[in-house]
C-alpha cells in the first residue's frame, strides 16, 4: 500500500546531512520504504535497485547507520540510526519522529471537531425533528469522540512501549521483531491493571538469561513478553542473575611483610608437593595481587629449603 513519511526541516542540521549525497540518498530511501512502526523491508540489493546508489556504496552506508555515531543529536544506542530486523531494517527513532506527528494530527482533528460541534449547537434545531432524536445524535457523536481519544490513547502507549522494547533490546541484545501485529495482545495485556511492563522492562534488561545465557542460548523476544505471565514472573525475579558467590578474602592478604610471605611460600610449596597447583591456588585465594606475586618469586628458594630439610 503506497504511504508517504514526513521528513522534518531539522534534518539539515543533523550528522547524517554532512555524509555524500549517495550516503543521504539510501537514507531518505530507507525512510520511505518504512512501515508504520519503523520497518523498511529492504535488502541492501533491493536499496540499491531503488535508489540508483551502486550496491557497494549502499553496503558501506547501512554499515555507517548501524554504527555509533557520536556526533548524532540523539543520545539513545549511542547515535545508531537503524538494527537489523526480521524482514529488513528498523530505524530506530522512526516512532519518536511519527509521535510528534501524530500529536500535530490529533490536535487539528481536535479543533475540526470541536468546531463541527460549536456549529452544530448553534444551529437551530430542524423543524419535526424530536428533540430527543437531537440529544440522541449528540449523544453519539459524544460518545464517538471518547472512543477516538480512547483509541488514540492506547495507540500513543503501544508506540512508547514499542520504542522502550527497542532500545532496551539494542542495550541488552534482545531480539527486534516486526511489531505491527503485536498491538491486539499489548491492549489485552492493558486491560490488567497490575501490568507494569515499564518496571519488568526495567529488570528485565540486565538479565544474562535472556540476553542468549541459558544453555539453549534463547534470547528474549516480543511474542514472549507479551504473554500474560511473563511481566508477572520478571517482577518476581524469575530472570534475575544468580547472585554470585563473594571471591574468599584472605586475612593475611596485602600485608606485604617478608616473615609472612615466607611462610605463606612455605605452604604453597608443600601443597605443590602433594600435586597440587599453586597458580590456580593463587587464583582463587583471595590474595592481593602483590602478595600473590611476592609468594611465587619467593618459592624457587622454599623449594630448596624444603628440599634439603627433607634430605636431613
Amino acid at each position: 500500500m503506497p504511504g508517504f513519511v514526513k521528513l522534518f526541516s531539522d534534518i539539515l542540521q543533523s550528522s547524517i546531512w554532512a555524509e555524500d549525497a549517495e550516503t543521504r540518498i539510501v537514507w531518505i530511501t530507507l525512510l520511505l520504504l518504512c512501515d508504520a512502526d519503523g520497518l523498511a523491508r529492504a535488502t541492501a540489493p533491493g536499496l540499491s535497485r531503488t535508489s540508483g546508489v551502486s550496491l557497494k556504496k549502499v553496503r558501506e552506508s547501512l554499515k555507517l547507520f548501524q554504527a555509533p555515531d557520536p556526533d548524532s543529536r540523539t543520545s539513545g544506542q549511542e547515535g545508531r540510526r537503524i538494527e537489523r530486523a526480521e524482514g529488513g531494517y528498523m530505524v530506530l527513532n522512526y516512532l519518536e519522529y511519527r509521535n510528534v506527528r501524530d500529536r500535530d494530527t490529533r490536535r487539528k482533528q481536535w479543533r475540526e471537531a470541536q468546531a463541527r460541534r460549536r456549529q452544530r449547537l448553534s444551529s437551530p434545531v430542524i423543524t419535526g425533528q424530536p428533540p430527543s432524536a437531537h440529544a440522541e445524535a449528540e449523544a453519539e457523536a459524544e460518545a464517538e469522540k471518547n472512543t477516538l481519544v480512547v483509541k488514540d490513547d492506547a495507540s500513543a502507549e503501544f508506540d512508547a512501549f514499542l520504542s522502550e522494547w527497542n532500545k532496551a533490546a539494542c542495550r541488552a541484545l534482545w531480539h527486534v521483531g516486526h511489531p505491527t501485529k503485536k498491538r491486539h495482545s499489548f491492549r489485552a495485556r492493558m486491560k490488567d491493571k497490575a501490568w507494569d511492563w515499564r518496571a519488568a522492562l526495567k529488570r528485565a534488561e540486565p538479565s544474562e538469561f535472556l540476553a542468549g545465557g541459558g544453555e539453549r542460548g534463547w534470547i528474549a523476544n516480543l511474542d514472549w513478553f507479551l504473554r500474560p505471565d511473563t511481566v508477572t514472573h520478571i517482577l518476581e525475579g524469575q530472570h534475575d542473575n544468580a547472585e554470585k558467590p563473594a571471591a574468599k578474602v584472605d586475612p593475611m592478604a596485602g600485608r606485604l611483610d617478608p616473615g609472612l610471605i615466607d611462610l605463606r611460600a612455605e605452604q604453597y610449596a608443600e601443597a605443590e608437593a602433594r600435586g597440587r597447583n599453586i597458580k590456580k591456588l593463587l587464583k582463587t585465594s583471595g590474595l592481593h595481587p602483590l602478595d600473590a606475586k611476592a609468594i611465587m618469586a619467593a618459592l624457587p628458594a622454599v623449594r630448596e629449603r624444603l628440599r634439603q630439610r627433607k634430605e636431613k
